[in-house]
């Protein structure tokens, strides 16, 4: 039995299904994505380090009471515990279709605002500042609908 050819149209479909983006080789910025992670990683390991150390430095001054230091050192794995470890987000890759679509609705972001809020020069000084200009018909024709939320 042949298979069935697929349209041009079904391909585009299924590679932006299949094909990804988002991943740090995918930035332009290769070696500040490569490195941001580990960096981040170890700034967390660091951070509880020293609260770690903070806290035992504060019981090596205390009296050598048996009883009192287990119950402090109880309370220091609580502490540690509950401090948590923040795990720096990473983004894996999203497929192709869901960047593109994510790339149109910032692209149609941007066109608005810069609608909305245009260069305006003062009549008086000659200064240039920006003015919200959302109100004036003209660019409420250009802007058109507002966008699906």
């Amino acid at each position: 039995m042949a298979r069935r050819r697929r349209t041009p149209q079904e391909k585009k479909a299924l590679a932006y299904a299949k094909d990804t983006r988002g991943h740090y080789t995918d930035s332009p910025n290769i070696k500040f994505s490569r490195k941001l992670n580990p960096l981040r990683n170890a700034q967390e390991n660091r951070r509880r380090r020293r609260v770690f150390n903070a806290r035992t430095q504060s019981l090596a001054l205390m009296d050598d009471d048996a009883a009192d230091i287990e119950v402090i050192y109880g309370d220091l794995e609580q502490d540690l515990g509950r401090l948590g470890k923040r795990i720096p987000s990473t983004y894996g890759p999203w497929p192709l279709g869901e960047h593109v679509a994510m790339q149109t609705k910032e692209r149609e972001r941007r066109r608005r605002n810069n609608l909305l809020w245009q260069w305006v020069t003062c009549p008086k000084c000659g200064r240039r500042y920006k003015a919200y200009r959302g109100d004036d018909p003209a660019v409420q024709e250009k802007l058109g609908p507002p966008p699906e939320a």
